[in-house]
């Protein structure tokens, strides 16, 4: 099963190019194959793979939700945006509260 994604890189302060995004197709669901996968097709060697944050954006205006498990079984597009770790939105990402009582 192949998943059609949409991919871009966010610039240090959290601005997005609209014409930036890249169109792909991905044959795995795996986080860390589509970890290398994005950074082999965005140009970033191994060790900016280790800082870089998948994060899903759902809608144009949609708020940035780090990726932390595999993708879901389906074929439904994504856009996905490519944050580094240590940046003025990098450190701004919003992470569960795993421990919070429900």
């Amino acid at each position: 099963m192949t998943r059609r994604i949409r991919a871009v890189q966010c610039q240090n302060n959290g601005y997005i190019n609209e014409a930036a995004w890249r169109v792909m197709e991905i044959r795995n669901n795996n986080l860390i194959h589509l970890r290398i996968t994005l950074a082999s097709r965005f140009g970033l060697d191994f060790l900016a793979v280790t800082n870089t944050i998948v994060c899903i954006r759902a809608g144009r205006f949609g708020v940035f939700s780090p990726l932390h498990i595999d993708l879901p079984i389906a074929n439904n597009g994504i856009d996905l945006v490519l944050i580094t770790h240590g940046t003025l939105v990098g450190n701004s990402l919003v992470y569960p509260d795993l421990d919070a009582p429900q």
